[in-house]
């Protein structure tokens, strides 16, 4: 019963989540699963205190136990199951998310400009990488995804095969126009994988694509969408402009960014706002 549950669980996970978020509830599933069977119990007897002994005894950091409960929580509400006893346990509340820090602007295109590569052709394509993911914000997978006829140069766009389905259109930079312009030529090809292996032309693993960033640029790939984000928040966009280009199903996970700069906030509050101290003082000195 409990391979048949997992192989549908996987079947309808898949087309709803991205291929990494896939790979973490395998992981974290197949923990939950050999506990099981070491108690000899099916899914459908577990109770809300065995999976609070799980995540318990787990030794894991509390990062990891919260992503073992949403699984858990998937898993139950993706098979249907009677009861779903992971939904009955709290997620503990924490006294604030925590935000990764986000580099400059000057940090940022440094770090572009430093990306390299051991070929011409794989220079492009490194930088093309980090030009999509800073100036349109997109997921390592959606990189990963990009075919070459999805970009068009006419219109500086590309369709994107978002997460969990959702598929958008971005806009594209100058920078990144004019990079996939010179690519596209030297590829001299006019589809399959955009984002390519030099020497065998096939599609970049998710793993190239990750020690490309970490290992050329400093950062990893989120680094550079969550710079994206909050760059232009910081230039007066408007946050439902930056939930459709970063492709977030609800405004709440792109409100995170405004919590990122509380300094700029306060200097756009002491220059704006006409009850600020500079702002009402020049109120109170302006003529009649």
């Amino acid at each position: 019963m409990q391979p048949q549950a997992l192989e549908k669980f996987a079947r309808i996970a898949g087309t709803k989540y991205a291929s990494s978020t896939c790979r973490g509830f395998n992981d974290r599933l197949g923990l939950f699963f050999r506990r099981l069977d070491k108690l000899g119990k099916e899914y459908t007897e577990v109770t809300k205190a065995d999976i609070e002994k799980l995540l318990l005894s787990s030794g894991a950091a509390q990062g990891y136990r919260l992503s073992l409960l949403f699984a858990l929580r998937t898993f139950y509400d993706i098979v249907k199951a009677p009861s779903n006893p992971a939904a009955q346990i709290p997620r503990p509340r924490t006294s604030g998310r925590r935000l990764m820090q986000v580099p400059g602007k000057s940090a940022l295109n440094a770090a572009i400009e430093r990306i390299g590569g051991v070929h011409p052709v794989a220079l492009l394509r490194n930088r093309l990488m980090a030009e999509l993911a800073y100036g349109s914000g997109l997921r390592r997978c959606e990189l990963l995804a990009l075919n070459i006829e999805d970009a068009n140069l006419s219109s500086r766009t590309a369709f994107i095969r978002g997460k969990g389905g959702a598929d958008r259109i971005v806009p594209l930079t100058g920078a990144s126009v004019a990079l996939l312009a010179e690519y596209i030529a030297t590829r001299k090809e006019s589809s399959g994988p955009l984002l390519a292996n030099v020497w065998t032309g096939r599609r970049l693993t998710i793993n190239h694509i990750s020690k490309t960033f970490r290992k050329r640029t400093g950062y990893n790939t989120h680094r550079f969408r969550h710079a994206c984000a909050t760059h232009m928040l910081q230039n007066g966009c408007g946050l439902r402009a930056i939930q459709t280009l970063l492709g977030h199903a609800k405004l709440d996970t792109t409100t995170i960014y405004t919590a990122i700069d509380k300094s700029r906030l306060r200097q756009v509050l002491a220059e704006t706002h006409p009850r600020s101290g500079t702002c009402h003082q020049q109120q109170q000195k302006a003529p009649f």
